[in-house]
This record gives C-alpha cells, structure tokens and sequence, in this order.
C-alpha cells in the first residue's frame, strides 16, 4: 500500500485526485446521503477538524486517531467493513 505512493507520479495522481474529492464532495455542505450501507470511521485527532464528519448518519469517532484511519487502526476497519 504504501510502497506504491513512493512512485512521483502514483503519488502526484493520488494528492490531485484526494484535493478534488475534498474541495468538491467531502466537505460541501448539507446533509449527506448513501444509498448503500456505509459506516464513516473518524479520527477525533483529524487534522482538518471534525467538519468531514458532519452530516453523516453512521459515524463512529475513533479516540486518538488521526487522519490515516486505515493505517492507525487497521483491527477497527477490518472489523467495520466485516460488520456491514
């Protein structure tokens, strides 16, 4: 996983691709919807505030954690994406 963000271009790839996802759906305001089953797993240590959060109805907030969810709390994802 993280091997691959060690290639420029893979890495550069991915950071345009996270700003558009941020700047243009992440943190739009209103209520935010899914028509499939999700669970959002935040850390309370995100650096960009808990405004990411907001809207969201299944969301579990992880104490101590920060904006790499996956990577900080590996056993937490797993067990999320096996619940749903």
């Amino acid at each position: 996983y993280a091997a691959t963000y060690r290639e420029p271009g893979r890495a550069e790839a991915a950071s345009r691709y996270y700003r558009d996802f941020l700047t243009r759906e992440a943190l739009r305001p209103g209520p935010r919807r899914s028509d499939v089953p999700m669970r959002l797993l935040y850390g309370t240590r995100e650096p960009l505030g808990r405004a990411g959060a907001e809207g969201f109805d299944a969301v579990e907030l992880l104490d101590g954690c920060g904006h790499f969810v996956p990577e900080e709390r590996p056993g937490e994802v797993a067990a999320a994406v096996r619940s749903l």
